[in-house]
This record gives C-alpha cells, structure tokens and sequence, in this order.
C-alpha cells in the first residue's frame, strides 16, 4: 500500500510503532513504557522464583531484537538482575571471565541469580554452533533463534560437567507483554502523536513521521528516520521527503 501511495498525489505520513524503541531520532515509540512496566513483574516474579530454589537461576527472555533497551529499563526498575544481556554489548560464553564463569561465581556468593536477555543478544554465538538461519517472518523480519532456550541449556550442560546443583527456569513473558491495556502514560502519548501528525497533514506535508525529540513533538522527514539499519521501509520513502 505504501508504493502504491507514493505514485499518487496523496500525502502520505506514518506514526512510528515497536515495542523495542529501536527507532532512531525519536526519544521513544508509544507502547515501550507498558512494555518495561510489564516486564518488571515478570522478572520480580522470576526473583521469587530463583530465590525459592537451591542455586535458582531465572532466565527472562524479554523483546529487543537490535536494542536493548526493554531488557535494560526493566532490569533498573526491578534492581534484582544480577545479569543483564543485550545485542549492543558482545559477550562470550566459555571463555575465561565470560557468561558461564560469572554464573559460578554469583551462585557460590548468593545461592541464587536471575538473568534478563534480549532476544537478539547472543546470536553470534549461536550462529558458531549451528546453522545459519535466512528465514523472515511475515513482516520481512529475519527469523531469529531461540538463544534463551540455546543459554539455558548450555547452562545446564556446563553444571552437570562440574557436578554442581542448580536450579533453572526458563521464563518468555512476551506475548503477556503484547496482550496487556496501554498505561496512562502511553494513552496520552497516543493522543499526541496522533493529533500532531494530523495537524502536519491539514498543513500540506507529506513523506514525515511525528515523533518526541528532546521533548518536543516534531515532524521527521522519512529519509532521516529512515536512515539506518534497524528500520526496513526503505522503499517508501520519497526523494523529496517533506
């Protein structure tokens, strides 16, 4: 519908939209504070959880397929991760000083341990141990892995070779996070995206976005948006922008 858009002489304009708030240029996407609200219970419920077994480790795989950044805000709202893995930041696994050799440690120090990850962190690792994966989903998104579930065994495995007992539980909170009524807070930035960019289109701009930046409710040309590997509406995009 967007090509075909493009060819008309309709104004066009679109309202950016993920949970993963892994658009650029804009503070945030709407839904990403509902998201890392929802998140936190599930990794407060995780914490019980682990420090109910001996050696618990909880693992909660939360969304974040390029960023972070509902893995991170959630793990400083909750204050009871004692791990938190996201794409951004590289990690190893077996090596010295990597994933395995903390867990050991953290678990001889406090008997229990809760472990949040991104699903996108980790692929790497994945990709050395097992085949590469071309498949995409409907949206034309690259089919990722199940790296919590490939963790979580791994974890196992290295437990079991040492004769250590441990505990784990893997948690995937996901689509109760999709599921869940938008906060207040989310209500009201709805409200204002949507108002703004109906104001830009009844001014005669076309090929933007509206968005917070620094605060403040602007119109973005696409192309700059746009401009980036974490968003794949490269086609759509004008030459001229607004």
């Amino acid at each position: 519908m967007g090509k075909q858009v493009l060819h008309c002489n309709i104004p066009w304009k679109r309202i950016p939209k993920t949970i993963d708030n892994d658009i650029p240029v804009i503070d945030k996407s709407f839904g990403f504070d509902i998201a890392v609200e929802e998140a936190q219970r599930a990794i407060n419920a995780a914490n019980v959880e682990a420090e109910s077994n001996e050696n618990g480790i909880d693992f909660v795989k939360l969304m974040g397929r390029y960023s972070g950044f509902v893995a991170m805000y959630a793990t400083l709202a909750s204050r009871d991760v004692d791990c938190c893995l996201i794409p951004e930041s590289p990690f190893n696994l077996k090596r010295e000083g990597g994933l395995l050799e903390f867990i050991e440690k953290r678990l001889k120090e406090h008997g229990h341990m809760v472990i949040v990850l991104a699903e996108g962190a980790g692929q790497d690792l994945m990709s050395k141990s097992m085949e590469s994966n071309t498949l995409k989903d409907v949206s034309g998104n690259k089919l990722l892995k199940d790296v919590g579930f490939w963790l979580s065994q791994s974890i196992k495995d290295h437990f079991k070779k040492i004769q250590m007992v441990m505990n784990l539980k893997y948690i995937d909170p996901a689509y109760m996070i999709h599921a869940v009524p938008s906060n207040a807070s989310d209500n009201v930035y709805c409200t204002l995206l949507a108002q703004s960019v109906v104001h830009g289109a009844m001014a005669g701009y076309t090929g933007y976005t509206s968005g917070l930046v620094n605060g403040r409710q602007t119109y973005i040309p696409y192309y700059v948006k746009n401009n980036t590997e974490t968003e794949q509406c490269g086609d759509y995009v004008p030459e001229s922008g607004i």
